[in-house]
């Protein structure tokens, strides 16, 4: 109703109506049965359909169930904003190709990454795309924020980065925190190039990254650094915690352990 007046009514022939309350509700309960007759697996979020399996088969097959289930519940699918990828350890990317999906005899091009709620997955299994991506996205913020905060304090700077820049490092890092040295690095620098340039804004002695992360100053968390230090102390064997508490104990039991692989930032490598 607007101004007292009624739209003409409209029958809906498929679907919910847009913009309702119980929209999302019924909708939910209009798709949810779509995957009930799937031979794979399948992941459903609100619209949006994921068909998973070891064998391309039972996908092919499922695209024919999906299609018949579409035609019956009168919904439509967008087989251009469709994709398929093969996740492998091989380093060739060829054998993609060799599946031939269609979709209402649409074919479903085979892409090498594919992003989800977010995060970039690659067909070789690595973050390393999605890393970049984040780091590219990240920079472009921090240039941002010099050129509007020109007169603001150090203090507007570090909690800018906090709130505009550490969420894009963060995001989704229990799945994509890296573990090859090389990944770290390059998520760090993020941090390491915004500390220099803002010590170098207010005309302050930047001696090392390191000396700088532990100055009261910065006042910057590190959940990358976090998750490497969870993964370090979980590592640790049972026989590296003495019975009776005792810090010496701890730290001449630790020192016999190398974590090298755990340390990859060092006065020598930043």
């Amino acid at each position: 109703m607007v101004n007292g007046t009624l739209s003409t009514e409209r029958p809906v022939l498929s679907g919910v109506p847009q913009g309702s309350v119980l929209g999302p509700t019924l909708f939910l309960l209009y798709i949810n049965c779509i995957g009930t007759e799937f031979k794979s697996n399948h992941l459903l979020f609100a619209d949006d359909l994921k068909l998973y399996s070891l064998y391309n088969t039972l996908i092919d097959t499922d695209l024919r169930i999906l299609e018949k289930w579409c035609y019956t519940w009168k919904m439509k699918v967008a087989p251009k904003k469709c994709e398929h990828i093969i996740f492998s350890h091989k380093n060739k990317s060829a054998c993609v190709n060799y599946i031939n999906l269609k979709l209402n005899d649409m074919p479903i091009p085979a892409v090498s990454t594919v992003r989800d709620l977010g995060i970039h997955f690659s067909s070789q299994l690595s973050f390393t795309h999605h890393h970049t991506l984040t780091i590219r996205k990240a920079h472009q913020r921090i240039n941002i924020l010099f050129s509007v905060l020109k007169y603001s304090s150090w203090k507007i700077f570090i909690k800018c980065f906090v709130v505009y820049i550490s969420p894009l490092l963060e995001y989704g890092t229990v799945v994509t925190s890296p573990i090859l040295k090389e990944n770290v690095i390059m998520l760090e620098s993020v941090q390491k190039s915004f500390i220099f340039r803002v010590y170098k804004n207010f005309n302050m002695t930047y001696t090392s990254y390191l000396r700088r992360l532990t100055n009261e100053l910065d006042k910057l968390s590190s959940q990358i650094l976090s998750n490497r230090v969870l993964r370090c102390w979980n590592s640790l064997s049972d026989l590296v915690f003495p019975v009776k508490p005792s810090t010496a104990a701890f730290k001449s039991r630790i020192s016999k352990y190398n974590l090298n692989h755990f340390l990859s930032l060092n006065p020598t490598n930043y």
